[in-house]
């Protein structure tokens, strides 16, 4: 039952034993058992099924609900595993949510279990209750793991090193976690602050590739002119045409906080930091975009973490995706060569209002000009709005650019992280349906495929991603997820605090588990703007896109640095894929890329490291 008290519901339930033929229970009820964390205020629908998922001999036990929000409506479910007779289950999970729940208002819902063609489902089903005449609705879940369908996670066995605010792909695959104070007072005023040896690190250095305990390597802190430990916290990031990390800005003070007029670089080829000229004003929240002659730009004038993309004629194009901040700026088209500068305005973005942690992309290939944004929810920590599953689409080779809605996703979302994967589809994971609300994470990602503007949800994660979270493509086509911190930490010591996510979990799409992946033998390791090369393959016959991909550095749910860029692909024969770059820097910025081949069946290899010049 759901008992609907002035205060929050609870969801409870009870077991009878020995039911007989009359549907009499003949050995006595259990005592009513609370479903832990039941976070609803009020419910329009409720539901309980039992099923063995693994055929082991236990049972396990399904819960569901819907919540009645103040927006729309939003369905759940979570699984007790190992029932036994007296309605105790040894590990629940965290709620999970129906896809593409679309009823504002319901009048009632139900689950039921069953198995289809041998393999565990879950049959969900609605009233819908518009205004006008009512509509029953069902569909059936798989309740089994098939990573050809849903991919797979791995949790894996050590920790990030420090909260992973800030991510990076490094050239060559390493991968640069950076925080600073990692949005906590306590750590930022400790004495201990930046001393390697302590412990309490502002960046780690981890090898995908090296085994563990050799897979980390902590940089030197970065000492300020003021004597304290540079803080990255909440700083701008992008990629200088040379592979160096560029950083700047971030945190100068907490509460109220400030940001700095500091620049810094990190050098792969050192795993050192330093100090380069200060820019002109202090900033905090930043955005970096690297510009098709290879210089950086910080953005004044628009929202905190503003959401830019470089176009292909060099205009700049705000697609209104930013970090809580209601600054009245609309979408538009900043063009630098204009002063004052001239915008122009790009109409039609649904949920205006509600884009705080959107997350945006460039949609693959680059060429295409097509910008993408996610979901997104209300600016401020205060309001409880839920987040929305809007997802617009702009055009911006259009003479007159607007946005087009696209399919929505499947499960409403904000503090989002989104990847370009090089089979041509975005994955989007993390993220919850009200702000820094971990009982309502969404554990589920979704892969979109801009071919048939289909969302596909994918195989939950183990670990709640929130604000402060963090998602990167890696070179064998993976994606790590990384970090979240909702609360600011009160610890000075990483991996001592409950507030900061310390787990890494990697995610493996279903093209790793869809047959044998073409392979690159051999590929330059540099190449020129028009410079036609070749890409020897034994599946070169078999090859259907040949493509850049910029490598990633994210922070608060946007990655600007991220592109995917076909390549002409003009010859495939005699073991090897001939191919051309594109004339145009804005479309590829000079800077180092991941080369991918992708077969007929969508698989990709893993990836050359390539600089574009």
């Amino acid at each position: 039952m759901v008992d609907n008290p002035t205060t929050q519901n609870r969801g409870l339930y009870r077991i009878g034993r020995r039911l007989d033929a009359d549907g009499n229970v003949t050995g006595g009820w259990t005592g009513w058992i609370d479903v832990p964390d039941w976070f609803s205020w009020e419910n329009q629908g409720a539901g309980v099924a039992v099923i063995d998922l693994e055929n082991s001999g236990n049972t396990d036990l399904l819960i569901f609900q819907i919540d009645n929000a103040v927006e729309q409506n939003q369905a759940f479910y979570k699984i007790g595993r190992k029932l036994d007779i007296d309605g105790n289950v040894a590990e629940w999970s965290l709620w999970r949510g129906v896809p593409a729940w679309f009823a504002w208002e319901n009048q009632g819902g139900g689950i039921a279990a069953l198995r289809r063609n041998g393999k565990p489902a879950m049959v969900a089903m609605m009233v819908d209750n518009p205004p006008a005449q009512n509509a029953g609705y069902y569909r059936a879940l798989p309740l089994d793991s098939d990573p050809t369908r849903d991919g797979q996670w791995q949790l894996m066995p050590f920790h990030s090193g420090v909260v992973a605010v800030h991510a990076a792909l490094l050239p060559q695959g390493k991968v640069l976690f950076f925080a600073g104070s990692g949005s906590s007072a306590t750590r930022f005023a400790a004495p201990q602050f930046g001393n390697v040896a302590q412990g309490v690190s502002t960046s780690v250095v981890w090898d995908p590739a090296a085994a563990p305990p050799n897979n980390f390597f902590h940089p030197a802190t970065l000492i300020a002119p003021n004597h304290r430990p540079f803080d990255f916290f909440c700083g701008g990031d992008t990629f200088l045409a040379d592979g160096r990390l560029l950083s700047v800005g971030g945190t100068g003070h907490y509460n109220p906080f400030t940001g700095r007029n500091d620049a810094t670089v990190f050098d792969p080829a050192t795993q050192a930091w330093s100090f380069v000229k200060s820019m002109a004003h202090g900033r905090w929240y930043p955005t970096l975009i690297t510009l098709g002659d290879g210089r950086t730009m910080a953005f004044p004038g628009l929202p905190l973490y503003a959401h830019l993309f470089l176009l292909a004629d060099g205009r700049i194009f705000f697609d209104g995706g930013r970090m809580d901040d209601e600054l009245q700026v609309d979408p538009c088209i900043v063009d630098l060569t204009q002063h004052p500068l001239k915008t122009i305005a790009v109409h039609g973005m649904a949920g205006g209002g509600m884009r705080n942690q959107s997350a945006s992309v460039l949609l693959p290939p680059a060429q295409d000009q097509r910008v993408m944004i996610i979901g997104g929810g209300p600016a401020g920590k205060p309001n409880k709005t839920d987040a929305i599953d809007n997802v617009d689409i702009a055009d911006l080779k259009d003479p007159n650019p607007h946005f087009v809605p696209a399919s929505p996703l499947n499960f409403p979302r904000l503090h989002l992280n989104a990847v370009l994967l090089p089979d041509h589809t975005v994955f989007v994971t993390g993220g919850s349906l009200k702000q820094e609300d971990q009982p309502l994470a969404r554990l589920q990602p979704e892969i979109y495929d801009p071919a048939t503007d289909i969302w596909t949800p994918m195989a939950p994660a183990t670990v709640p991603r929130l604000y402060h979270s963090t998602a990167l493509l890696l070179p064998d086509g993976s994606v790590v997820a990384a970090g979240g911190n909702p609360e600011g930490g009160t610890h000075v010591q990483w991996d001592e605090d409950p507030e900061e996510e310390m787990r890494l979990e990697i995610f493996r799409p279903p093209y790793f588990f869809k047959g044998p992946r073409p392979t690159i033998a051999s590929a330059p390791a540099v190449c020129t703007y028009a410079q036609t090369f070749q890409i020897a393959s034994p599946q070169s016959t078999n090859i259907r896109w040949a493509s850049l991909l910029r490598n990633c550095v994210t922070t608060h749910s946007f990655d600007g640095s991220q592109r995917l860029v076909d390549l002409d692909v003009i010859g495939r024969n005699g073991g090897f894929v001939t191919a051309r770059v594109p004339e145009n820097p804005n479309i590829a910025p000079p800077g180092w890329y991941m080369l991918f081949l992708v077969d007929n069946s969508g698989i990709p290899s893993v990836a050359r490291w390539i600089r574009l010049r």
